[in-house]
């Protein structure tokens, strides 16, 4: 796999799973007594973020063994981001206003100027 693809299968995993875990949490409240552990236990949300995170996990080490941490961290980072933005604007209603779109046309240069 390509350094680069490695690390666009980071950034939409990371989006992916971002996606997941707020589906899992939108409605719920966050128990943390062992009833309210295993009720998030057996949500295919969950399991389905954690799969997620570990495609992350792996491809983000495939990219890099050839890529500086460097360049490697501020591309993923600020893609997902950017991704995790749009994502809630889309899937979830979340409202993005102007600056957030300034911010992510910002971003975006900042990462094609660190990857050079």
């Amino acid at each position: 796999m390509s350094h680069w693809l490695a690390l666009a299968s980071c950034v939409a995993a990371n989006i992916g799973a971002n996606a997941c875990f707020k589906q899992l949490m939108t409605g719920r409240a966050v128990r943390l007594d062992a009833a309210g552990l295993f009720s998030l236990a057996m949500e295919p949300w969950l399991w389905a973020g954690l799969g997620l995170a570990g495609v992350l996990v792996v491809t983000y080490l495939s990219a890099l063994t050839v890529l500086p941490v460097g360049v490697a961290y501020p591309v993923v980072t600020s893609l997902a981001t950017a991704g995790v933005v749009v994502m809630g604007a889309l899937i979830f209603g979340e409202s993005v206003k102007v600056t957030g779109l300034i911010g992510i046309a910002l971003i975006i240069a900042g990462v094609v100027l660190v990857a050079r």
